[in-house]
């Protein structure tokens, strides 16, 4: 893994997520003792996030539907600050994000995933009144989410675009942030956060809240949205996700170019091949 620009890359084996070794809740679970003299005490049901409500920042909105799981009451959790987010984009996009000297929401890619639809309901579809979806940075909790997996495996769905279609998934790059680099006011929607369902948690413990309610259908965090406010700095990108040698030197050229500071570069092919269905389940 690259500290700078230059130097030896190598494969991300110890944590696929970008952790040092032992922090990942995920690939190092930690293990838990149970003092089997004292009596178990069975806790309450956890409380749910609630929704519709037309409320301020620090709350929830939209309801989720019917039939929908309920908070899983045992499993670990990594704190919604500490956890990693992740950003794809086309590499002929990353030119703007090194002169931006940040990911914007709004700016105009080269190559859009999103069809002419899809972009329009995202700049309709409001996170809070007056504040559409389009106004705030996408990630997602998972290198493996779901709309990506969409798209490597086809982008058959009217959501994406013809380019989305046409491009080879070695022509991606995934950038890695954290959701505590967006601060206090950070997003979370459980699903496309341009969907009439979809739910958000808005601010660190309203968001914090709905993600454990999400753990207990999608364990894997597959399908929300963690979104950012106007944009998200490239000095707070914590890893550079490559999958191939070749891109990687087109993106270190791209970096010499711009005459910025290189985030950590790694080639990790896995995050950009299909997620096989049956590993989902």
């Amino acid at each position: 893994m690259d500290s700078a620009v230059g130097g030896t890359v190598r494969y991300v084996a110890e944590c696929i997520h970008g952790f040092e070794e032992g922090l990942c809740d995920s690939c190092y679970p930690r293990e838990v003792k149970v003092d089997e003299s004292k009596p178990v005490m069975k806790r309450g049901k956890a409380a749910a996030v609630r929704g519709p409500r037309t409320v301020p920042a620090g709350t929830t909105t939209r309801p989720r539907s019917r039939g929908e799981g309920r908070i899983a009451a045992a499993r670990p959790v990594v704190p919604l600050g500490s956890r990693r987010i992740y950003h794809v984009t086309h590499i002929s996009n990353f030119e703007s994000i090194l002169h931006d000297v940040a990911i914007r929401a709004g700016a105009t890619p080269m190559i859009d995933l999103l069809s002419p639809e899809a972009r329009a309901a995202r700049s309709t579809a409001e996170v809070v009144a007056g504040e559409p979806v389009s106004a705030f940075v996408p990630f997602a909790l998972s290198p493996d989410a779901a709309w990506w997996n969409l798209i490597l495996t086809g982008a058959i769905e009217p959501t994406w675009s013809d380019a989305a279609r046409k491009e080879a998934a070695t022509q991606y790059i995934m950038l890695v942030g954290t959701v505590g680099a967006i601060g206090p006011d950070v997003v979370v929607s459980d699903r496309d956060a341009a969907s009439p369902l979809a739910r958000f948690g808005v601010g660190l413990n309203a968001a914090s809240a709905l993600m454990r309610s999400a753990l207990e259908d999608d364990p894997e965090l597959i399908h929300p949205e963690v979104l950012a406010r106007g944009d998200y700095p490239l000095e707070q990108i914590v890893l550079l996700a490559i999958p191939n040698e070749p891109v990687r030197e087109r993106v270190k050229q791209l970096i010499r170019d711009s005459g910025e500071q290189a985030p950590k570069l790694a080639v990790y092919p896995p995050w950009f091949q299909p997620t096989d269905p049956d590993d989902e389940a």
